[in-house]
């Protein structure tokens, strides 16, 4: 045996570990209670077993008399009744026993997870390492013929093994001889002690390699005495290590996870026997797993999970109940699945990065696909237009009278009209809860309006102070425009009011219909039911997530490190290509606000089909982002007469069909395959979705049900060599120009946020978000209102707003043309002003040009003098200044005024002439 690589990271462990000898175990490994009478485990001396020992013991306290045997009596459920044995005193392990051990790091593939269910082994993979951390050049790995048949279930898709693999190989009888007859050869050495080291073998490798084992009547070598699972280590230090040391944690558990978070590389192959042990042993000799690895609370005797020749233990894994354990093990950590890419996005791992090699060439094709097979496509576009026809009031656009509409004032009431007496009403309400009828004066809706112009004009001047900076005294911190309209006192109570939900109505935390949204519930549906009335999207519609920043103990607060906000409410959005919101569902964690028949559905497939719901049948596409996209929302959504085009997870499709990066780069970037999925649906009918894998800068996957995967456009690419030009799949082309409708609504509602700050209020965050959607979808109403030929055709969201304010405050609007003129101004002095031009000659100047000295400087000038001022009254050019008289000179007399203007009239009408001559 030959080191493959020697370990750098030599074990400094003080000698205090401590291991558990083989002994009596119960069933399985909780805690383990002895008993104080008779020191028997399996139970205590309540039980009636010890009632008269404890009886004889508390009378002959301090005898050495040994403990009396337990009455006789039936046996528990787990542990039989034997004799108690006295448990010997744990030993310690010096740094001399830890320089025996030899790591035997082994996973299995099967045909199914559990050992007495029917399934069976059929791969299995050693790698040795040596005590010092090494990974010796000996390896055993074998394909094993089960048998049963392999089914095409869950576990088939996880490591791609089928029948056709394992037809010529032997069975795990003779496997199982190799296998142990490789592990002895590392016996040699009698001072040796070896250790089987799993992911995850507590509940699945390790009893699975035992039920074979006994299966076959097969025992492990005498000198391998100790089990290792790695996963109770990883979840120690991803619980307990990691956040008290400030490090990063991993995303997930999952054994690839944990190796790219300790060697910085994604797992290449992942769920191969061979390459799992591979990756095992990187984690394993890794500095807290190495350090830890002979700890008493992760090193076990291997009589506890791999023996099953002790007479007088029974077997640890006999039943179901004990190897279901492994489904909860499979998921250490709790993610909610609803915020699982954002983890994924912070940690910069996605699972589809993970495979790094190609192996769809290895893995089995699942029932439905079918490689390098064209999608033609469905033409929506026909079956939407044929929906439009069939009834003759649908149409595509505004809904409303364009009239009701043309001004921002009209678009406004519109779509906010209802919501904002909503917002009155239970404002009213809870002042006069909160303050009295007597102190409580009711808000009307001009007050109302002008309540939310001082808010929407600090939010115009990006006003990030307190409102009581507002109303100061002070000319530097008020604002001007609204200390005349409404009092300091009068605009915080009106905050300290304000409502949008009935008190009456609010329902009981432990009710089955409770919801941490009830404050804002009816205030989004009020608002954006009225919007849809308005509005009717055309046949695209981008379905995203938004998130409104806010801070505080919120139940329900996600952290998002993709976004700007970072901390804050996400929001699930659904909008038009155009970027008019159609509806919003908050993220609420465990409280989902959907229907009941939605239930059974994951929470992505609720998220989508809740939003689509009032566009059932009515042939539109629906773009979504990887987080969303997969087979089964594609399928849902076809039922409803819905079609979707979007990118998806490569961990949401099998291995066959995904383009890795090392096929990437073999395809080339702009290169790009296309296969299909059949399937029938519940009506009998054949459906098929497309799938194109393109290779960008990374691969890229799509799938659509609506376009088709075999026309190619042209991309533009900045490279090294400078811009290049790329084929590119038309349907990726579609995905670009219609999934960017949340984000155009978020960059126009965040361009001009309306919040207060200091108020940290969740609710008051989501209804000032419900207020900015309104503006930007009342903005989009009054531009599809109004011609392009109308002066206001090209207005900004900027001067829409501020046109909104000016109205709700009474301030002079200047694009009003009802606007008054400003009042006459005094008239003209003769007094010296600047010229709107830069230099002019001066007229005084340029009469007595060679005709005598002039100025008090003396001598005759050479040129006419150039200057800068004018007479306000005149209007002339004319010197100014101490040393420069001509303005006193002009000024002399009336005479001498009119002669100077009339001289400069002539040269100036004399130069005109020249000019037109020449």
């Amino acid at each position: 045996m030959t080191s493959q690589s020697s370990f750098p990271l030599r074990p400094s462990l003080e000698a205090s570990f401590e291991v558990t000898p083989v002994g009596v175990v119960p069933a399985k490994r909780k805690r383990q209670v002895s008993c104080g009478a008779c020191g028997a485990v399996g139970h205590t001396r309540r039980s009636k077993q010890c009632l008269g020992a404890s009886a004889s013991t508390s009378s002959a306290a301090g005898a050495q008399e040994p403990s009396p045997a337990p009455a006789e009596g039936p046996a528990t459920a787990e542990v039989p009744v034997v004799a108690p044995t006295p448990t010997p005193p744990a030993r310690r392990l010096s740094m001399s026993d830890m320089g025996r051990l030899v790591f035997f790091v082994f996973d299995l593939e099967t045909t199914g997870f559990r050992g007495n269910g029917g399934g069976e082994i059929v791969q299995v993979a050693v790698n040795v390492m040596d005590s010092d951390g090494s990974i010796l050049q000996d390896e055993f790995n074998r394909l094993v013929r089960p048998r049963v048949p392999i089914s095409r279930g869950d576990s088939w898709q996880v490591h791609g093994i089928d029948d056709d693999m394992v037809a010529g190989e032997p069975g795990f009888a003779e496997v199982g001889a190799l296998l142990l007859q490789f592990l002895s050869r590392f016996s040699d050495d009698e001072s040796k002690v070896g250790v089987l080291v799993a992911y995850n073998g507590n509940a699945f490798d390790f009893p699975f390699l035992a039920r074979e084992l006994a299966k076959h009547e097969l025992q492990l070598p005498t000198f391998v005495r100790f089990t290792l699972d790695v996963l109770p280590m990883c979840r120690k230090f991803a619980n307990e290590l990691a956040p008290a040391a400030s490090l990063p944690v991993p995303a997930d558990l999952k054994l690839a996870t944990v190796y790219r978070y300790v060697t910085h590389q994604p797992l290449q192959n992942a769920h191969d026997a061979l390459a799992d042990t591979r990756a095992l042993c990187e984690v394993l000799r890794s500095g807290y797993f190495w350090k830890y690895r002979c700890d008493s609370s992760f090193l076990l005797d291997v009589a506890e999970k791999c023996s099953d020749a002790v007479p007088t233990v029974p077997t640890t894994y006999d039943t179901d109940e004990d190897i279901e354990v492994e489904e909860e093990s499979l998921e250490p950590v709790e993610v909610d699945e609803e915020v699982a890419e954002d983890a994924e996005d912070e940690m910069g791992v996605a699972e589809d990065e993970m495979h790094d090699d190609d192996v769809s060439g290895a893995a089995a094709l699942p029932d439905g696909w079918h490689l390098n097979t064209p999608f033609t496509g469905v033409d929506a576009s026909s079956e939407f237009q044929q929906w439009l026809n069939n009834d003759g009031q649908r149409r595509v656009g505004l809904l409303c009278n364009p009239e009701s509409a043309n001004t921002p004032e009209k678009a406004f009431n519109l779509v906010y009209g209802k919501a904002l007496n909503l917002v009155i009403k239970y404002t009213n309400q809870y002042g006069q809860y909160r303050e009295g009828d007597g102190a409580w004066r009711d808000v009307d809706r001009q007050e109302m309006l002008k309540w939310l112009g001082i808010c929407s004009v600090a939010a115009v001047q990006r006003r990030s102070d307190p409102p009581a900076c507002w109303f100061s005294t002070s000319p530097i911190l008020a604002l001007h425009c609204v200390t005349d309209v409404m009092s300091k006192r009068r605009f915080m109570q009106i905050l300290s009011a304000l409502h949008v939900c009935d008190l009456d109505d609010q329902p009981e935390r432990d009710s089955e219909d409770f919801t941490p949204l009830y404050k804002v519930q009816e205030y989004f549906s009020v608002l954006f039911q009225q919007g849809r009335k308005l509005y009717a999207p055309g046949q695209q519609l981008s379905l995203d997530e938004t998130l409104v920043r806010a801070f505080g103990r919120i139940g329900f607060k996600v952290r998002v490190i993709s976004k700007a906000a970072r901390y804050g409410i996400k929001l699930y959005v659904i909008t038009c290509s155009s970027g008019y919101v159609l509806d919003v569902m908050p993220y609420c964690g465990k409280y989902k606000d959907v229907d009941a028949d939605l239930q059974m559905f994951k929470a992505t497939v609720q998220v989508v089909l809740h939003l689509c719901r009032h566009y059932e049948g009515s042939s539109r596409t629906v773009y979504t982002d990887r987080f969303y996209t997969g087979l089964e929302i594609a399928q849902e959504l076809r039922k409803r007469d819905l079609y979707m085009v979007g990118t998806i997870m490569a961990n949401r499709i099998p291995k066959a069909v995904r383009l890795t990066n090392a096929a990437g780069k073999q395809l080339g970037r702009g290169g790009f395959k296309q296969h299909l999925y059949r399937y029938h649906d519940d009506d009998g009918h054949d459906r098929e979705i497309g799938l194109v894998a393109w290779m960008d800068r990374k691969p890229v996957h799509v799938l659509t049900s609506h376009h088709d995967t075999t026309s190619a456009g042209v991309c533009r690419r900045r490279t090294a060599d400078g811009l290049r030009e790329f084929r590119r799949p038309t349907v990726v082309g579609h995905y670009n120009d219609n999934m960017g409708g949340v984000d155009i609504a978020d960059q126009r509602r965040l361009h001009i946020q309306t919040r207060i700050h200091g108020l940290h209020r969740w609710w008051i965050r989501l209804f000032f978000y419900g207020f900015d959607v309104a503006l930007c979808n009342a903005f989009r109403l009054f531009k599809l209102a109004i011609p392009e030929t109308h002066r206001d055709a090209h207005i900004t969201y900027r001067d829409f707003r501020i046109r909104l304010c000016n109205r709700w405050l009474k301030t002079p609007d200047p694009s009003d043309s009802a606007t008054p003129a400003p009042a006459a101004t005094a008239p003209p002095q003769h007094i010296p002003v600047s010229l709107d031009a830069i230099q002019l000659r001066c007229v005084v100047c340029a009469k007595w040009f060679d005709k005598r000295p002039l100025h008090s400087m003396g001598g005759k000038m050479e040129r006419p003098n150039t200057t800068t001022r004018k007479c306000e009254a005149c209007g002339v050019p004319v010197c100014a200044g101490k040393r420069r008289p001509c303005f006193n000179m002009l000024h002399e007399s009336e005479n001498s005024r009119q002669l100077y203007i009339a001289d400069a009239k002539a040269r100036r009408k004399k130069a005109n002439t020249a000019t037109t001559i020449t």
